[in-house]
């Protein structure tokens, strides 16, 4: 069998091969350079989708050797959940075993927006990745502007008093040694008093974290009924 102006393929499963292989390097050859101002958009979109009622600030930021996005919210999901979506972004990782900067590309399907790694060199502590385009419409290979992208979660002074009370219900022991703190980026928690009464024991580890665990969940909960 043969295509017009190539060589003749033996059968037609070659051709089909063939045929294949030269869509793939198409795809390959015209991947799309996304600018870090365009990678924050992407983002910006695809968080208010998957996050419905909150309310992000995305902001991008161009500098000398490479670029990055910041992700701030105020309540809401935990923190963890918001990374997990955007952190598919990043167009580079870090290596602080070797301390060695790495870089990444990706497929994106201008379809559905889903994104997957497509290459990745090994480090120290990250796996070679290299990877096909997948099958289907819609998949092209896309370079992100942003080498990292960060995410901090601000919280009110109400959830973090609900929090509080929450622990101290708990752990009648900490009762009064918890102090609100209120600052531009929002309320926090101040457990000296709780860790010099307890002389920085495990005990008084445990039950600061305990109190931070409850101030995560407290926003999570809040966000989940819709407060």
């Amino acid at each position: 069998m043969q295509e017009k102006g190539c060589t003749v393929y033996r059968n037609v499963l070659d051709c089909i091969v063939m045929i294949n292989e030269k869509t793939k390097e198409i795809k390959m050859e015209t991947k799309k350079y996304l600018s870090c101002k365009e990678t924050a958009k992407l983002i910006r979109k695809g968080l208010k989708t998957n996050f419905p009622g909150v309310k992000f600030s995305v902001r991008s930021d161009t500098y000398a050797g490479g670029a990055s996005i910041r992700v701030k919210y105020t309540n809401g999901p935990l923190t963890k959940d918001v990374e997990a979506y955007v952190k598919q972004y990043e167009g580079a990782g870090f290596d602080g075993m070797t301390d060695y900067k790495y870089y990444m590309s990706h497929y994106m399907n201008t379809i559905t927006g889903e994104i997957c790694l497509a290459k990745c060199e090994q480090t120290y502590s990250s796996h070679e990745v290299d990877e096909e385009i997948p099958e289907g419409e819609g998949w092209v290979a896309v370079s992100f502007g942003a080498d990292y992208v960060f995410v901090r979660q601000n919280l009110t002074k109400e959830i973090v008093e609900e929090a509080i009370e929450i622990s101290e219900n708990q752990h009648p022991q900490i009762k009064g040694l918890i102090e609100v703190r209120e600052g531009y980026s929002g309320a926090n928690v101040c457990c000296h008093a709780l860790l010099e009464k307890l002389h920085h024991s495990n005990e008084a580890q445990w039950l600061n974290n305990q109190v931070y665990k409850n101030i995560r969940l407290v926003a999570q909960a809040n966000y989940i009924m819709g407060a």
